[in-house]
């Protein structure tokens, strides 16, 4: 970093990098907003639970019509992706979650979707043997929400043509 030049808020780097195209991203700030993202919160908000997991007992109780996003998260990647076991704890869900974006290997793309700007991070599947559903994927993709500072979704993908991420998406590293 030079003279006069200010460390951006992970949150505002991303939308610059979304801003202007040509700018590059160095490595450092790669590295800032993976550490950034690994460590958000997952969204709090409550969302419509899919009709397929309304009534489905999970952590004890049945899910009703809204549940915050974290279970509706966590019950469709159990119940309908098959991708995490249905042993898997919220706390668990939240662990693969950092270590995926924290990952070596962890691939950074940033997007504007909606009028809200999205950093997606891939990455190779580490989830503990005993996490994995029937259905595991090779690869970890998180969506992280820059408009909301949070962890807004998770899931395993076979492979990157899966990772359901625009092709207007820039890879960053």
């Amino acid at each position: 970093m030079s003279c006069g030049e200010i460390d951006l808020h992970p949150d505002v780097l991303i939308r610059e990098l979304i801003a202007d195209p040509e700018r590059l991203a160095t490595a450092e700030e790669v590295a800032r907003i993976l550490e950034y993202i690994a460590r958000a919160p997952f969204n709090t908000r409550r969302i419509d639970v899919p009709p397929v997991l309304v009534g489905r007992k999970f952590f004890g109780r049945r899910l009703e019509a809204r549940e915050d996003s974290l279970t509706v998260h966590l019950a469709q990647r159990v119940f309908v992706d098959e991708q995490w076991s249905d042993n898997t704890m919220k706390e668990e869900f939240l662990e693969d979650i950092e270590q995926a974006v924290l990952h070596p290997e962890a691939r950074l793309a940033v997007y504007e979707a909606r009028q809200t700007d999205y950093a997606a991070v891939a990455a190779p599947n580490t989830v503990p043997s005993e996490r994995l559903g029937r259905a595991p994927g090779g690869c970890v993709i998180v969506f992280y929400s820059a408009n909301r500072g949070r962890i807004i979704s998770a899931r395993q993908a076979r492979d990157e043509s899966k990772f359901n991420v625009p092709e207007r998406a820039r890879w960053l590293s």
